[in-house]
């Protein structure tokens, strides 16, 4: 990447700042893909094996040629005692791996925490996908099939609202605030510290692991490019397409596409820049007071725990005083996730 960057780019349009971010996006695919070994061991059946059971293996090929050759009764005795031996020492050196196994496993940092992470996958329902049933009855079985189908079901949940209010807040919030510029440095301290590399990546396929290895001169290169969004006020097209994953709820029947719930995932650069973005954003809202003490959204150092025992102090309050304390829930169903 750092022999191909070209960092003299014009950044004054939001087309320019399109085409240097899939170029950027592109080169990094390529260098990825570059720098990933390719194995070209063919992978074969027995290779976790010891050399005594591939020798008895290959032992086992030639007996059995030996007698479709010749039919002779001897070379089938043979043949199926070669086989009793291989299936003998296969089974022995299975169970010996299977109790190794088990004695590494472990709970502590040691380990890797080999324990939790079986109890996991063995805890874990098979991925079984069932064909949907779309709105005309008929059956949807094809991955192609079942995507048009969670699609169709998608674009009818999630409409617009047609509300007209004329509810106008009484916060307005601060026009023309100074946002700071990124820096290299703190480019590379936010993917060191805030990108968890086991998360999913987006539609381009780059993780936050690519990120990390990633040279003085191409995060050079992604400051220009988050500045560029600052400056500009526009966020490129590519970083807002999401991948969509359906996810079944539990206890729905698994043939209703409503028995889905969808989560996005987002390209890793655009969680990035929001990461990066939104440090200050919150300078913004505390410089100008623009968010009430009593909402905990949004805010630091703000839990749900202390809500609940906000809401509680209240009820006391209103009670001791003999008075009414209305409250609204609202449950929002049906809420794109991000």
């Amino acid at each position: 990447m750092s022999d191909n960057i070209n960092l003299q780019i014009r950044l004054k349009t939001p087309y320019e700042l399109e085409e240097a971010v899939d170029s950027f996006t592109n080169l990094l695919t390529q260098a990825a893909k570059t720098a990933t070994p390719v194995s070209t061991h063919s992978r074969h059946e027995f290779d976790s094996y010891p050399k005594e059971i591939v020798d008895l293996i290959k032992e086992r090929r030639k007996a059995r040629h030996r007698w479709q050759q010749s039919r002779d009764p001897r070379h089938k005795t043979v043949f199926n005692n070669l086989c009793k031996m291989v299936k003998k020492r296969i089974y022995e050196h299975n169970n010996d791996s299977f109790n190794h196994f088990v004695a590494s496993l472990g709970a502590t940092k040691d380990t890797d925490y080999k324990l939790w992470k079986v109890a996991r996958k063995t805890r874990k329902p098979p991925n079984h996908t069932p064909p949907l049933r779309r709105p005309n009855n008929t059956w949807a079985r094809s991955d192609e099939e079942r995507a048009e189908t969670y699609a169709e079901h998608l674009e009818m949940v999630f409409q617009p609202n047609d509300l007209v209010t004329d509810v106008v807040p009484d916060i307005q919030p601060a026009q023309g605030k100074e946002v700071r510029i990124f820096s290299p440095t703190e480019i590379r301290n936010t993917i060191k510290v805030k990108l968890d590399p086991k998360k999913a990546p987006g539609h381009d396929q780059i993780t936050a692991q690519i990120l990390q290895e990633l040279p003085h001169k191409a995060l050079v290169l992604l400051t220009y490019l988050f500045n560029a969004v600052l400056r500009l006020q526009y966020v490129p097209r590519q970083w807002k397409l999401a991948r969509i994953i359906m996810l079944p709820k539990p206890g729905k029947p698994p043939e209703v596409p409503s028995s889905y719930r969808p989560i996005s995932l987002l390209p890793v650069l655009s969680k990035l820049f929001e990461k990066l973005y939104i440090v200050r954003l919150q300078e913004i809202i505390k410089g100008g007071n623009l968010i009430p003490d009593h909402q905990f959204e949004f805010q630091t150092s703000h839990s749900t725990v202390g809500q609940v025992r906000r809401i509680g102090a209240t009820i006391c309050q209103a009670l001791e005083e003999k008075k009414f304390f209305p409250a609204v829930f609202l449950d929002v169903g049906q809420r794109f996730p991000n």
